[in-house]
């Protein structure tokens, strides 16, 4: 967007050409998810409007207008907006965001910006307050008045949560009380499959801001697992498995290359599934981090928020000068801020150090076919897993195991960002309940990890 707002070029919220820019925008934005300018909408929007003040008395057709676009940004935007914004949004403009459902997964989105914070804490605090925004929703989300007791009320979200509550109680996470609620129940049995689907999002939503994110239930981040029999993921506390026959094939390429890197024999007998368990949650405590570290990372994200305003190559610089220094703290949060903000490997492979350090890497060990293909690709999984690696074992001393740990959250904050091709650089390991970096495979023209053969 080229619009800038200043004291002597204020565009005119009443020119209809301006409104037309702006619906053009909100449309690219919806149909791209291009969070960052939709937070850039939202932005200019607000300040059109501290620029024009009693703009929705004068005119508040167009007013209302404008505030579609700016709830529309907003939500596509949401990964992005502090929490008063977000509590704003779920409280006030929940079925604005329910009617963009088509192109604007509102889940989703909520679990980004809970990953954004740092703390589990931090994100139960927001859980929580999210509830209680989603009990105060006056916004009706069915047509038909509900039956409560001798009375009926008016089918707002507010009066479903209660109706919902009371009817389950305890049983609320139950699967098979929630279906027998939507078949059986006096006020969902008439309703709608549009109505009874918005409903099913809506106590989703509110059910899962219920777990904490301290929990394996509640956890946002996805946990990578690799075992000798089972490979998947830990999400939201089910193990998603891969099918043992789409994986056969590639577990034995790996042994072999584990075995030729280095030196070591096959996995050991097979684990119980008592001793699977605990080393889950072993997995689970080791992806999260003491709190004191996280408190310390979440203290340095808080310092370079500001400098990311300025532009993100500004960070790749103090990561590198805190890479230099070992400050591990400040180089995790610069990390975690780029991937957050904008596009990681873009912006490494744009930065003239890190580039060079990672060329040199590869030169020191391989042959020229493999630097060349990382000149062409850039920063796909192989060649930022070993520029990683490099940094955190080889510059700032961190131990395998750390180093995969902090690995596997970054990886997971950028596949959340859609940045799918850095995706198998770490995987978690049963035996050992810890993060282990995976092997990367020599092709002789190019790098890949077995995982993605």
């Amino acid at each position: 967007m080229t619009d800038k707002i200043n004291t002597n070029n204020i565009p005119d919220l009443e020119d209809l050409k301006l409104l037309e820019k702006y619906k053009e925008y909100i449309d690219y934005v919806e149909f791209n998810n291009e969070i960052a300018l939709a937070k850039d909408i939202s932005d200019m929007l607000l300040a059109l409007f501290g620029h024009t003040p009693n703009f929705n008395v004068k005119n508040p057709d167009l007013f209302k207008e404008y505030q579609s676009i700016l709830i529309r940004a907003r939500w596509v935007a949401l990964p992005l907006l502090k929490d008063p914004d977000v509590l704003e949004m779920f409280e006030k403009y929940y079925m604005e965001g329910m009617a963009m459902s088509e192109l604007v997964d509102i889940q989703e989105k909520l679990k980004i910006n809970l990953l954004n914070h740092l703390l589990p804490e931090d994100r139960d605090k927001l859980k929580l307050a999210i509830r209680k925004a989603l009990e105060r929703n006056v916004q009706l989300i069915t047509k038909d008045k509900l039956q409560a007791d001798e009375e009926k009320r008016d089918p707002t979200i507010a009066n479903w949560i209660l109706d919902f509550t009371s009817e389950l109680g305890t049983n609320m996470f139950d699967r098979v009380k929630e279906n027998q609620y939507f078949v059986n129940g006096n006020n969902t049995k008439k309703l709608s499959e549009t109505e009874k689907t918005n409903l099913r999002v809506l106590l989703n939503i509110y059910r899962r801001c219920g777990r904490s994110s301290l929990t394996l239930e509640g956890n946002e981040e996805p946990i990578p697992v690799d075992t000798e029999n089972r490979v998947g993921t830990i999400r939201e506390g089910q193990f998603e498995e891969i099918k043992m026959k789409d994986w056969i094939a590639l577990v034995e390429k790996m042994k072999s290359i584990r075995n030729m890197n280095y030196n070591v024999d096959d996995a050991p007998a097979e684990m119980t599934e008592t001793e699977k368990e605990l080393q889950r949650e072993k997995l689970i405590m080791e992806f999260l981090g003491s709190e004191g570290e996280r408190i310390m990372i979440h203290n340095e994200e808080n310092s370079l928020e500001e400098t990311s305003n300025t532009g993100l190559q500004a960070l790749v610089s103090i990561l590198m000068d805190a890479v230099d220094r070992k400050d591990k703290y400040k180089a995790i949060a610069a990390l975690r801020v780029i991937a957050d903000k904008g596009n990681l490997t873009e912006e490494f492979k744009l930065n003239e150090r890190v580039s060079a350090l990672a060329k040199e890497i590869l030169q020191k060990q391989y042959k020229p076919e493999i630097t060349a293909d990382f000149q062409r690709n850039g920063f796909t999984a192989p060649y930022l897993s070993i520029f990683l690696q490099h940094i955190f074992r080889e510059k700032m001393n961190l131990d395998d195991a750390e180093s995969a740990r902090f690995g596997v959250q970054l990886e997971n904050i950028l596949v959340e960002k859609g940045q799918t091709s850095v995706q198998g650089m770490v995987y978690g390991d049963l035996m050992s309940g810890k993060y282990m970096w995976q092997a990367i495979k020599d092709e002789g023209v190019k790098l890949s990890i077995p995982d993605q053969i």
